[in-house]
């Protein structure tokens, strides 16, 4: 079930600019789904994701972070992760309560 790896990409603004600090975790599951989003302009298709990491660890993700699917080492900016499967974080759930322990996260 939680066989993959994924990449958070954790935004670090700064006064000298902004740095991505990227941590690899191999006890994952990635999971992507076609939902619909609605605006003034009607109705259009996106791409929702959800992971989760299975760890005991407090690994802090934040708003607008990133999560990749696979491994990656250097990120200096958000277009490096075009040619890799990724989302961006907008829902945190911690869950490192019981015997399933894991961080959920959730995005588009």
């Amino acid at each position: 079930m939680c066989e993959q790896t994924v990449t958070l990409v954790h935004h670090v603004k700064g006064e000298d600019g902004d740095t991505y600090n990227c941590t690899t975790y191999d006890k994952a599951s990635w999971f992507a789904r076609q939902t619909i989003s609605t605006s003034g302009d009607g109705a259009k298709p996106v791409n929702s994701y959800e992971v989760r990491i299975m760890t005991q660890e407090d690994i802090s993700p934040s708003m607008g972070d990133y999560v990749v699917l696979g491994a990656v080492a250097n990120v200096t900016a958000p277009s490096d992760l075009a040619k890799h499967d990724h989302f961006r974080v907008t829902a945190i759930g911690d869950n490192r309560r019981g015997w399933l322990a894991h961080w959920r996260l959730s995005g588009q």
